[in-house]
């Protein structure tokens, strides 16, 4: 018996990729269930502003309260489907507070995730999910006025580069070393580990800290793993 598939589907201005509109990433998906012997039951599209409160907003993947997203998930605890199909992982979130929420779903329903342009790792979903609010960030950062001027002259007040990555002119690249110890506590958060404790394990680990000429006793404090967690969400 085939397992049941869902497609989702979702565009905002924050993209702007070949081959990204709602009918072709909705098509891909198709191309892809039918190489899968997969029976699609059902498509969810985010593909237009909804209203929040007194205004209007984009579907953007850092939202956890996309309509669509949110029927979906709902759905997914009425055991209506077993896997859930999307073009790439930014189109279900670019966020740490929209990816926690799909992450949690699927694995308190056995959920699995299948992507038709690239693979999915749920061990590394949380940094994906972080470097792209990242990306999403300095997207809106450089849609400001005179941000560019600024940078052009060395002026930006783009603060101390967060752990896990370093802004080299307007580009965002990983560090690697620091970015395996993000999706560390990015897992261990989602266990629901306390900050506590998740301070204690990486100090024991001797995890580094960045620009660590901070004396020992004070190194991993709660702020400083609270400001992690709440780096990518809006």
């Amino acid at each position: 018996m085939s397992r049941r598939a869902v497609i989702y589907v979702r565009i905002s201005s924050e993209s702007q990729e070949a081959n990204s509109s709602p009918n072709e990433q909705e098509a891909d998906c198709r191309c892809f269930a039918q190489e899968k012997r997969l029976q699609v039951v059902r498509v969810y599209r985010d593909v237009e502003k909804y209203r929040v409160g007194n205004r209007l907003v984009e579907p953007s993947g850092s939202r956890p309260d996309r309509p669509a997203l949110q029927a979906m998930l709902k759905d997914a605890t009425r055991d209506k489907f077993d896997v859930i199909l999307a073009w790439r992982e930014d189109r279900l979130y670019r966020g740490i507070r929209a990816m926690l929420n799909v992450l949690e779903t699927i694995q308190d329903y056995k959920i699995e995730i299948l992507l038709a342009k690239e693979n999915f790792d749920p061990k590394i979903a949380p940094i994906r999910a972080w470097v792209a609010q990242m990306e999403l960030d300095g997207m809106r950062e450089r849609m400001e006025m005179g941000v560019k001027a600024r940078l052009r002259a060395g002026k930006a007040n783009t603060g101390q580069d967060r752990y896990g990555y370093i802004r080299i002119g307007e580009t965002i690249h990983l560090v690697e070393e620091e970015a395996k110890w993000v999706q560390k506590i990015f897992e261990w958060y989602i266990q629901k580990t306390p900050l506590n404790q998740i301070r204690q394990r990486l100090i024991a680990a001797n995890a580094p800290q960045k620009g660590s000429s901070i004396s020992r006793h004070i190194q991993w404090s709660r702020s400083s793993i609270q400001a992690i967690l709440k780096s990518a969400k809006e």
